[in-house]
C-alpha cells in the first residue's frame, strides 16, 4: 500500500470492528484495528460497485498486511500532525528533520537539513540570512525567527508558518518515508 495517500492526521475516530462490509451499489465499509502510527492506505474510487469477490480479495490483503514499522520518524510525524498549535507543529516538524539529517561531525546541521528541503522540494523560497550571511530556506528562516528572535513580530512569524505549513507537512513526509 501507498505511504503518500493519506498524510493528513485523523481525529475523532473509533474502532468498530475488524472488518468488510459490503454497501449495495456503493463498494464497501472498512473497519480496521490496528496500531493508528503506521497504518497508511490506498484506495481508488470509480463508477463500478465493487463484486463480493472484490470485497473478500480487499478482506484478505487486509488480514495480511504487516503492521510492524522500526521507522521512528514515521511515530514522530504522526504525532507532530496531531499537534492542534500551528507553532508548535511546525517546530516539531523541523525537529523531525534536524533529528535525520543532522550532522555528526557537528557542522552546521540546518544546512543539512536545507540540503535535504531543497531535494525534496527544490522549488522552496530561499534567502540569505541577515544573521549568518548563508544562504537558508523559508522554513530554517522561520524557525530561526522563533528560536534566535529575529526582530521579526511574532504575530508575522505565525502568519507565515500557517501560510507554509501544508507544503512543509508534505516535505517532511516525503522525507520520512
Amino acid at each position: 500500500m501507498g505511504a503518500d495517500s493519506l498524510h493528513t492526521r485523523i481525529s475523532g475516530g473509533r474502532i468498530t470492528g475488524h472488518n468488510i462490509t459490503p454497501r449495495s451499489g456503493e463498494g464497501s465499509n472498512i473497519h480496521a484495528i490496528t496500531n493508528p502510527r503506521i497504518m497508511k492506505g490506498e484506495g481508488t474510487t470509480g463508477g463500478k460497485p465493487l463484486s463480493k469477490n472484490h470485497i473478500y480479495d480487499i478482506q484478505n490483503n487486509i488480514n495480511n498486511i504487516s503492521f510492524t514499522n522500526t521507522n521512528p520518524y514515521h511515530s514522530m510525524y504522526r504525532f507532530a500532525i496531531s499537534i492542534d498549535e500551528p507553532i508548535v507543529q511546525f517546530m516539531v516538524l523541523y525537529l523531525i528533520l534536524y533529528e535525520k539529517f543532522k550532522n555528526s561531525k557537528n557542522q552546521n546541521s540546518q544546512t543539512e537539513v536545507d540540503k535535504a528541503i531543497l531535494s525534496i522540494a527544490p522549488s522552496t523560497p530561499t534567502s540569505i540570512s541577515s544573521e549568518t550571511g548563508k544562504n537558508e530556506t523559508i522554513y530554517t528562516k522561520l524557525r530561526n525567527q522563533l528560536s534566535h528572535y529575529r526582530n521579526t513580530p511574532p504575530d508575522t512569524t505565525r502568519r507565515e508558518i500557517i501560510n507554509y505549513l501544508y507544503e512543509f507537512r508534505n516535505i517532511v513526509h516525503k522525507a520520512v518515508i
